[in-house]
């Protein structure tokens, strides 16, 4: 059974710099081959952070947008629950046009079946700006620059937030030394996994909160 820093030391082997594609189909095998159990507790460890860190410092009925999760990637039910009862909304993207995303409230038990199978808002939900965005990821690096599915719908979503806090969820094994962006890529200003916070000075006007 392959262990977290077996899977960190696949992911990050010495080796020439590796392009997005060959990066993300490695990182996401070897987000694949963590155990269920070890994600399942992995995930309540980064709810607890992302509590600390992030939820905790935000005012009463701030908007939180969270993505539902997807095979191995982090669980984030734990972080809406942690929301809800700090008296925070949570929001959800749905998928509008090709690399457009609209986020809506709902609570993590009312998504339905949506584009590409993924859970998402009813088409009645409210559409809302979130104040601050749980973003998803392949990889990461310590700058805030991450990988997602290649289709830059997050790119495009954050970009069009400027003043909204991004914070990248991720298992500690899928931090690697550099990922290759675009002009159009949108790093985060924080990375959370289960085992560290990790801030990303590198993004200009970072309203992250030290």
């Amino acid at each position: 059974m392959m262990r977290l820093d077996d899977v960190h030391a696949l992911v990050t082997a010495p080796g020439p710099i590796r392009g997005k594609r060959e990066l993300r189909q490695t990182a996401r095998d070897a987000r694949d081959a963590i155990p269920a159990a070890t994600r399942a507790a992995a995930s309540l460890a980064i709810a607890d952070a992302v509590d600390r860190e992030l939820l905790a410092r935000l005012p009463p009925q701030a908007i939180v947008a969270l993505y539902a999760p997807v095979a191995s990637e982090v669980d984030t039910r734990p972080i809406g629950l942690r929301a809800l009862a700090r008296h925070l909304r949570v929001a959800y993207p749905r998928v509008l046009a090709p690399h457009r995303l609209a986020f809506a409230l709902a609570a993590p038990d009312e998504l339905e079946r949506g584009a590409f199978k993924i859970p998402e808002p009813r088409a009645d939900a409210p559409i809302v700006s979130p104040d601050a965005f749980i973003v998803p990821g392949i990889a990461f690096d310590r700058t805030g620059a991450r990988i997602g599915w290649g289709h830059g719908y997050y790119d495009a979503t954050l970009a069009a937030a400027p003043a909204a806090l991004r914070c990248g969820v991720a298992f500690e094994s899928q931090l690697v030394a550099y990922v290759p962006v675009d002009p159009t890529d949108a790093h985060v200003h924080v990375v959370i996994t289960e085992r560290a916070v990790h801030r990303c000075a590198i993004v200009p006007g970072a309203p992250w909160i030290p």
